[in-house]
């Protein structure tokens, strides 16, 4: 499936977080003694709202991680099979109505690529 930028809004948000997180560590290296105590407690609140993003996002990613590499395996699976099908098509013992079958079969694994390829971005400049 194609990202958009509303996609990555909450990993931004988390990054962000994190770049708070550590200017505050470094700013209360620095901070006086009647600083220090609620410098602490704001690093905690942003300490808690990294959890609870990170808490969020984590079967968000685990399912796209998933989805990946689903796609992978069936484009893998898609290779094969044009493999295996340029194989039936090559043997003369091959049956005549899955000879005549091979090239429907092809396009639709052609167009899977293609579609599949598209999705995600990739140019088709083969041409």
């Amino acid at each position: 499936m194609p990202r958009d930028d509303s996609d990555e809004k909450p990993e931004r948000e988390l990054m962000e977080l994190y770049a708070q997180r550590d200017e505050l560590k470094e700013a209360l290296k620095f901070a006086t003694p009647d600083k220090i105590a609620a410098g602490q407690a704001l690093l905690r609140a942003v300490e808690a709202d990294i959890e609870r993003y990170e808490s969020a996002i984590a079967p968000v990613q685990e399912a796209s991680k998933k989805l990946d590499a689903a796609l992978d395996a069936r484009r893998q699976e898609v290779l094969k099979m044009l493999a295996t099908l340029d194989g039936l098509e090559k043997e003369p013992t091959t049956p005549k109505s899955v000879r005549d079958m091979i090239p429907v079969t092809r396009a639709k694994a052609f167009q899977f690529l293609h579609d599949d390829a598209k999705e995600r971005g990739i140019p088709n400049d083969d041409h």
